[in-house]
């Protein structure tokens, strides 16, 4: 997951605000684990409550932090997996051992 601080750099990427209100409230230093979780993770509880806090626009922005937050795992085991797959694909065809 991206830190708070890239959190707001991307949402001031995206939208030339950086939702720093939204930001902490989704994962601020006074937020408990257990609401983080439950904001993150029960995007229709709490999506009237950020377009009523925040607006329309802070509501696509909600979106796509949570998209930041899911993504991220994904996007770098499949980095790693493409790396090793490489290195592996190029070593055989070069005529080399593979590791076991």
């Amino acid at each position: 997951m991206p830190s708070l601080t890239e959190h707001v750099r991307r949402s001031l990427e995206r939208t030339g605000e950086g939702y720093q209100e939204l930001n902490d409230w989704l994962d601020g230093d006074q937020v408990s684990l257990l609401r983080r979780l439950q904001r993150h993770f029960r995007f229709k509880r709490y999506s009237k409550y950020v377009q009523g806090e925040w607006g329309e626009d802070a509501l696509e922005e909600y979106r796509n932090h949570l998209n930041d937050d899911f993504r991220m795992p994904f996007i770098t085991f499949g980095l790693i997996f493409r790396e090793k797959l490489l290195k592996l694909t190029t070593r055989t065809a070069q005529g080399g051992e593979t590791k076991r």
